[in-house]
């Protein structure tokens, strides 16, 4: 079902580099020199966290995403080291110590952090509730890098005040791209959170149906109409990244399906099973009489329940055929707009 396919979950901040390309000295040199040296130095953590993000985004390989992860953790543990050892600016340590707390978080991120969440990973598509647990892991640590992104930014700017230095809103490529990452990763998180709990669903639901639980498909199917029922509410809040629905669109075609599923076809199974049930009774009590003990009422019953039962499976092939195809199709559908989303949208490293 590629899932997890775009697992982006590291918020990487811009700031540094989009600044510190950007600035121009109105008074001192040195100053200027110091901030892009610093920022030629962050640079590469960043290049090598768009290889890593598309990497994730258009490769199959894990070989190749494991290498650009081991890329980055490398990448960020020799700029930690080169910018601890750069000198500090007319005694101001602030813009280098800052940077370093911000590459020393990233590094935890990468490391301790990511470790935990490849575990839940792992097991996330097992329910819900795990899968709902991993995407907070991953915002937790979102949050982490950008509380850390914030306070860079904070001091870089009185850095630069301090010293005269104008800083440059405008950013460079690198630091659109990589904003377009986590855009791209939160717009798709959102709509795959409600693809998931109601694909998950109607598993449960399935699941009762193979273990002939009728009260539990009963109960499942009625929980199915429900999370459909929000799940497209929902849906109807969000809005198109980039004026592109096609993600939206797939999502509610495939909520569409299941509410079908659940309110149309999901009773004529349940009919059948009920009408399966009460003939296997029916037969068990009319074989366990002797032919000279049957009754005619006997007899009429039992050929009744056979009509029945024949004519409830031939509306049950039908609908298992008509679920089967749908099913399929929506799924197919839904793998397929996702990987074109991500081709589209995840910028390539060059």
């Amino acid at each position: 079902m590629n899932a997890l396919k775009c697992n982006l979950w590291l918020v990487w901040t811009s700031l540094l580099l989009s600044y510190g390309f950007s600035v121009f000295s109105q008074k001192e040199y040195t100053a200027e020199s110091y901030m892009i040296s610093m920022s030629n130095e962050y640079r590469r953590t960043s290049e090598s966290f768009l290889s890593y993000s598309s990497a994730m985004a258009h490769s199959n390989s894990a070989r190749k995403v494991e290498r650009k992860r081991s890329d980055l953790i490398s990448s960020v543990a020799q700029a930690k080291i080169n910018i601890s050892q750069m000198p500090c600016f007319k005694d101001d340590c602030s813009l280098r110590d800052s940077l370093v707390a911000f590459l020393n978080i990233a590094y935890y991120v990468l490391t301790d952090d990511y470790s935990r969440i490849l575990n839940m990973e792992e097991i996330a598509e097992q329910s819900y509730d795990l899968m709902e647990a991993y995407m907070l892991a991953r915002e937790k640590a979102d949050e982490k890098m950008n509380q850390a992104g914030i306070r860079l930014e904070k001091t870089q700017t009185e850095f630069a005040s301090r010293h005269h230095v104008a800083l440059s809103d405008e950013k460079d490529k690198l630091s659109l791209k990589i904003e377009q990452v986590n855009q791209v990763s939160d717009h798709y998180t959102s709509v795959y959170l409600i693809f998931f709990k109601n694909y998950k669903q109607e598993l449960y639901m399935l699941d009762a149906l193979e273990r002939k639980d009728l009260s539990s498909v009963e109960q499942n199917r009625n929980a199915l109409i429900q999370t459909v029922t929000e799940g497209l509410a929902k849906l109807d809040t969000l809005k198109a990244f980039r004026n592109d629905k096609s993600l939206i669109y797939s999502c509610k075609r495939t909520l569409t399906f299941y509410n079908t599923e659940a309110t149309a076809k999901m009773p004529v199974i349940i009919e059948f099973m009920m009408k399966n049930e009460n003939f296997e009774k029916i037969k068990k009590a009319f074989d366990a009489k002797s032919n000279m003990e049957k009754t005619q009422t006997d007899v009429d019953n039992y050929n009744k329940a056979v009509d029945e039962l024949n004519k409830s499976g031939r509306s049950y092939d039908v609908t298992q055929q008509y679920i089967n195809q749908y099913r399929k199709s929506n799924i197919e559908n839904w793998n397929t707009v996702s990987h074109n989303y991500l081709e589209k949208y995840i910028p390539k490293s060059n």
